[in-house]
């Protein structure tokens, strides 16, 4: 069984172009259109519909997807396994994360997982929709996802801390002279909204009057330069605000609200060897940053 040509199938599946999978792997695009014409041979039957745009799963590709994903994944750990009884460190990890995590924890992360671990390659991929990455991470594209810990998850998780959510406003904003604001001051105010904030959306939905909502985004750094400009308020992250207060003016809300940070997998007990490694480099670099006082039981 020929892997490379598994790997080469999931790669067009997720990008939906046999160009874009064969510049990720530094193939041809007639060498990966080469080996995915072999492979549907070898199968019996097309994965693929070949498009203008671009190529997508025929139902039998579908169909069998999740298995190839699993076996590849299954592939992965044990080369990682063989590597681990050589005494080397080698494989690729995959891991989702807000941005706000992205930005402000894993660089330091990074850094010292890299210096433990060099030939372990590592791929991140930000995306701000907890669903999405809740779906990278039921289907095996992913392998640990940074994100809010939703109570209904069937995941094993990892509690980090409690990120408190903040009123976000313009420096001139008359609400700027409470110590605190609430929910329901900030709905009857022009509200930008991030397209993926479902935290910000469980908040709203607890007031009476739904939100003065005028632009939506699914950057916040966008959001944050209107806030600037005046054009209205919103409620983010303080790890989301981090670096960004001195553009605008944040206020702890009343009542205060956080959202639980924290990391996920499947199954913790059956991770790759990378990612057992990274996560104890979490817990170190972690402890390191943040306030004992602000980390969860978990990561003590």
């Amino acid at each position: 069984m020929d892997i490379k040509k598994y790997k080469a199938l999931l790669r067009a599946a997720d990008c939906g172009s046999f160009a874009k999978a064969a510049q990720e792997l530094m193939y041809t695009q007639s060498g990966i259109t080469h080996m995915m014409n072999n492979l549907e041979k070898e199968l019996g039957f097309p994965m693929f519909v070949r498009t203008n745009s671009g190529v997508m799963l025929t139902d039998e590709g579908k169909n069998v997807l999740p298995l190839i994903r699993e076996l590849v994944n299954l592939n992965e750990q044990l080369e990682q396994e063989f590597a681990q009884i050589h005494h080397m460190d080698y494989g690729n990890l995959k891991i989702a994360s807000y941005s706000s995590v992205a930005i402000c924890w894993l660089p330091r992360i990074m850094k010292r997982f890299r210096s433990q671990y060099p030939n372990v390659r590592v791929e991140i991929l930000e995306e701000g929709n907890c669903a999405t990455m809740e779906t990278w991470l039921s289907e095996g594209r992913v392998e640990l996802c940074f994100f809010t810990l939703e109570p209904e998850y069937t995941f094993d998780k990892i509690e980090i801390l409690d990120d408190p959510m903040l009123a976000v406003l313009p420096k001139d904003h008359p609400l700027t002279s409470q110590a605190a604001v609430s929910v329901q001051q900030l709905v009857k105010e022009p509200f930008l909204m991030s397209n993926a904030y479902q935290d910000v959306l469980r908040l709203l939905k607890r007031s009476d009057t739904p939100p003065n909502v005028i632009c939506t985004s699914n950057l916040d750094h966008t959001l944050i330069s209107m806030i600037e400009q005046g054009l209205g308020v919103s409620i983010m992250s303080a790890l989301m605000m981090s670096g960004w207060e001195y553009r605008v003016t944040t206020r702890p809300l009343s009542p205060a609200a956080t959202r639980k940070l924290g990391f996920a997998a499947r199954s913790l007990k059956n991770l790759s060897p990378a990612a057992k490694k990274f996560i104890s480099c979490t817990r170190e670099v972690l402890r390191e940053i943040l306030p004992q006082s602000s980390l969860s039981r978990d990561l003590l």
